[in-house]
This record gives C-alpha cells, sequence and structure tokens, in this order.
C-alpha cells in the first residue's frame, strides 16, 4: 500500500511557519543586540510575527 501525501495546504502552512520561526529567531537575536533606532521597530515586528504564528 503506498504512503499518502500530506494535503498541498498543510504543506504551505507547514513551511510557511517553519519560515516565520526563524524569522523570529533572527528578529529577536538583533532586537536584544540593537539599541538603536531600529529596537522598538523590532520590538513591534516580533510581536506581530508571535501572534501570526499563534
Amino acid at each position: 500500500m503506498k504512503p499518502e501525501a500530506f494535503h498541498p495546504l498543510a504543506r504551505l502552512l507547514h513551511w510557511l511557519m517553519a519560515i516565520l520561526i526563524v524569522a523570529m529567531l533572527f528578529i529577536g537575536v538583533s532586537m536584544v543586540g540593537d539599541l538603536s533606532l531600529r529596537h522598538p521597530t523590532l520590538v513591534e515586528l516580533h510581536k506581530a510575527t508571535g501572534l501570526a504564528l499563534l
């Protein structure tokens, strides 16, 4: 019996979440190490990405 593949929408959601998780990692690391004028923007982007993942 041949195993069935996942639905394309499930695959899309999986890879979208994976990309967002990696993006949150990079945003979080750069947010902690950066206290310039970009810091509030990075915090807001980090929050919005977290809500999108939730």
